[in-house]
């Protein structure tokens, strides 16, 4: 694909084209970055192009909670192109009336021409309640589903790990960000 004329909200360095040429679309890609290289940036230049063309209509970042408010104040209004007309919900346990009133329009099948995106923090799958809004989204969705710090589901036996790979059937596409992929051992990349 060739990028040239594609109306990036910010300009991409080479490095994050090269990422972007690689991933944009494969059903599963790992972007290992290092902290500062943009990674946040090829992820949502990727959804875009992927809305652009009709094959998303969703995504959903999972990030740890310390990152959670960073992705809907910062980042996607920061990176993603403005042309793309977007509804941003962040996951909260405690669900007001409101959370859930936009929820509910974020699940109903008629939201064409909007990209819905969820943001939601690791710790959420490690609840039922959690699984079960972020499997709701995805089943009527054809979504990008993305887990930033990826690390945070290395331990297979972890119920969080479980719950992830068990939704990760539902996205038509997968990615993982993370700038040190191993932190003890090879066998850390196994579940990511």
């Amino acid at each position: 694909m060739n990028f040239e004329e594609y109306p990036f909200k910010t300009t991409p360095y080479e490095h994050q084209i090269k990422s972007l040429q690689r991933s944009v679309h494969r059903q599963e890609y790992a972007y290992f970055l290092e902290m500062g290289l943009g990674k946040s940036k090829v992820l949502l230049d990727n959804a875009a192009i992927l809305f652009d063309e009709g094959k998303i209509d969703a995504l959903v970042v999972v990030t740890p909670k310390g990152n959670l408010r960073n992705w809907d104040k910062l980042e996607i209004p920061r990176h993603l192109p403005d042309h793309i007309e977007r509804r941003v919900l962040v996951w909260q346990p405690n669900h007001t009336r409101t959370w859930r009133e936009k929820y509910d329009e974020m699940v109903k099948d008629d939201s064409h021409g909007v990209l819905n995106i969820l943001t939601v923090n690791v710790e959420a799958f490690s609840t039922k309640k959690g699984c079960v809004f972020v499997e709701n989204f995805l089943n009527v969705h054809h979504a990008m589903m993305a887990i930033d710090e990826s690390t945070l589901i290395k331990n297979p036996k972890a119920q969080r790990t479980k719950n992830l790979l068990k939704l990760s059937a539902l996205p038509r596409y997968k990615r993982i960000l993370t700038g040190f992929p191993v932190t003890k051992a090879p066998l850390d990349l196994f579940s990511q």
